[in-house]
Order: C-alpha cells, then sequence, then structure tokens
C-alpha cells in the first residue's frame, strides 16, 4: 500500500452494466482479490467440504478465477505465484493449478479495509445484533488493527525470501535485453549461487559490469542476444568475466572469441598485455567497425577504466566517472 491511503470500492462494480465485459488488468484482478476475501471469519462450502475462512481470507480454484477474470489458468497461476513473490498474498497449498480449491491471505488486509468499517457512535453505543453487525464489524475493527502486522500474513512472511543485501547494486549493473528477464527469478539464482560460496557479491557485481561493457561495445544492449541474467547466473556465465588475481598492474582479462581476427587476437589475447597495447589494438581498427575489447567502457567514455593519464598520451579526452558497484573514481586524476 501507497503513503496515499486507501478508499472504498464497491463490490458490486464487477457487475454494473456501464462497464463492458471484458478481462481484467492485473489491477483490477488484484482488487477482485480485495473485494472477495471474507471480511470477518466464515465458514464456506466448496466440492462438498466446509473450509473455515479467516478474515482476509478467500478461497477460489484457479479455474474459477480464470473465468472471471476472462484469463488463461495459467496466466492466473503466474500472478498469484507473483503476489506471493512479493509478499502481497500468501496460500496455503504450493498447488494452484487445476479445479482443486485454493485458500488465498492476503497480506495486510486491514490496511485495505480500514475506510469500510463503522466507527464508535458518540454515545458509545452500537447498533445492530452480534457477530457480523455493526458490533461485530466494531470488535473485528479493534482486534484486527491491533495484530495486523503479526497474524494475518504469517504464512506468507515464513516463506518470504532472504534477500541478498547487493542484489540491486548487481542488477544495476547488468545488461538489459529485449523480451523479459524476470527479477525474482534472476534474484534467486543470485542468493543460491551467493550462499554455496561458489563467488562472493562483489565479484558478481564487477563480472556483471564487465558483461554489460562486453555488449556496449558490441552495440548489443537491449537486443535479444543478450541471456536472462538467471541463465547467466546458474549456467555460471559469471566465470567469463572475471578479474585476474590482484597484484601486477594488468589490465583484467576478457575472454577472446574463437572467430576473432588474427590482427585482434594478437593484441588481446594474453592478461598481461598492458594499456597502451589495449589502446592500440583499438586503434588499429577501421573507424566504422571499432570495437573496444579491454575493460570497461572505450576510451573517451564514461565507464571507461584506463588511467586518465594513458588516455590524454593517445588523445583522448577522459570522462570523470564513479562505478556504482564499490565508489571507485575514474578519469578524474
Amino acid at each position: 500500500m501507497s503513503e496515499r491511503g486507501v478508499f472504498a470500492v464497491d463490490r458490486g462494480i464487477w457487475d454494473h452494466p456501464a462497464f463492458a465485459d471484458e478481462p481484467l488488468t492485473e489491477r483490477e484482478a488484484w482488487l477482485w482479490l480485495i473485494g472477495e476475501a471474507s471480511f470477518r471469519r466464515r465458514q464456506k462450502r466448496v466440492v462438498g467440504t466446509t473450509i473455515n475462512l479467516e478474515r482476509g481470507q478467500l478461497c477460489a480454484s484457479v479455474r474459477f478465477m480464470a473465468d472471471a477474470w476472462g484469463w488463461s489458468k495459467s496466466r492466473v497461476d503466474r500472478f498469484l505465484k507473483r503476489l506471493k513473490t512479493e509478499t502481497m498474498i500468501g496460500t496455503e497449498d504450493e498447488t494452484t493449478g487445476g479445479t482443486k480449491p485454493l485458500v488465498i491471505t492476503i497480506c495486510y488486509y486491514d490496511r485495505y479495509q480500514r475506510v469500510s468499517l463503522p466507527d464508535e457512535p458518540q454515545d458509545g453505543t452500537l447498533g445492530g445484533t452480534e457477530d457480523g453487525t455493526v458490533a461485530g464489524q466494531h470488535r473485528d475493527k479493534l482486534e484486527d488493527i491491533e495484530n495486523t502486522e503479526s497474524n494475518i500474513c504469517s504464512v506468507a512472511k515464513r516463506r518470504e525470501p532472504v534477500k541478498a543485501l547487493r542484489f540491486e547494486e548487481f542488477w544495476a549493473e547488468c545488461p538489459r535485453r529485449d523480451g523479459p528477464n524476470p527479477k525474482q527469478q534472476a534474484l534467486k539464482a543470485y542468493e543460491q549461487v551467493v550462499k554455496s560460496g561458489k563467488v562472493d557479491e562483489q565479484t558478481l557485481i564487477d563480472a556483471a559490469k564487465r558483461w554489460c561493457a562486453y555488449h556496449r561495445n558490441r552495440s548489443e544492449i537491449g537486443s535479444k542476444y543478450i541471456a536472462h541474467v538467471r541463465t547467466w547466473i546458474s549456467q555460471r556465465r559469471y566465470s567469463d568475466y572475471l578479474a585476474p588475481p590482484s597484484g601486477g598492474g594488468n589490465p583484467m582479462p576478457i575472454i577472446v572469441p574463437s572467430n576473432i581476427s588474427p590482427l585482434l587476437r594478437g593484441i588481446v589475447a594474453s592478461p598481461d598485455e598492458d594499456w597502451d597495447k589495449w589502446i592500440n589494438g583499438y586503434l588499429r581498427q577501421p573507424a566504422h567497425t571499432r570495437a573496444w575489447l579491454g575493460p570497461g567502457a572505450p576510451p573517451g567514455e564514461p565507464g571507461c577504466e584506463v588511467p586518465a593519464e594513458i588516455q590524454r598520451k593517445h588523445g583522448f579526452t577522459p570522462v570523470p566517472w564513479v562505478r556504482r558497484s564499490d565508489g571507485k573514481q575514474f578519469g578524474a586524476a
């Protein structure tokens, strides 16, 4: 929920004759879930079974929601899984496909229903009868506001992934691709490889930066040639972009493609080449097809890691910039 507060939506909006009968948007599907959730504890008869629903819970099959929303079953299933990942809902059954009823808990339900609860009258009395009426609703209000954070979404909270501290930093360094690139799946792969001890977070961040530089030099940022981040991690492609052991002051090695021209192979194949040879190899290429194969961006551009004095010696004007992953400054000396 945003800081802008909430507002009441009539549950009859889905049947109102003024609106066209068309598939729901994702926002509308989320409102549908909130509207279908039980306002108070109740029992619901589903397929010959009585299900006890707590406040903020609903019970429906994926097929029923697909029919109500005008979606396919697979789309409903993906949507619910994404809501679970974002800790917006919790479910009691991991199997969400088919016609089997699914109990869904709306996280922080009271935040969305706050405006629909009655206030206590000035004279201190409450109208209505027992549970389910104004008096019962007011008691629910007092109880649920007290327990909102601790009870209603306990299942979802237990299943919430433990996010790695530097994933957002890593994600910002990865090249963008044409097409989907699921961030949550990338997060899971990132957490798995970091927790396994195979690679640390700083190494992944630096490798992602070189990966991005490689595609930027080939003018492929935003293209279909860039792998999904989750694939890049799970297949350990980051190992192609690792830095050499510390010491010696040599530039970072790169992976030389097997189809590279003999001219460039002789220039960049060895990790022992110095900065002057990196730039000389860059300048020997035809201007219209020139590609920088060294670390970072080409000389004279933001992201270049060639020392400023070396860039000036070859006629380039260094551009000052700060690497987001570690705060190191370049191009200012």
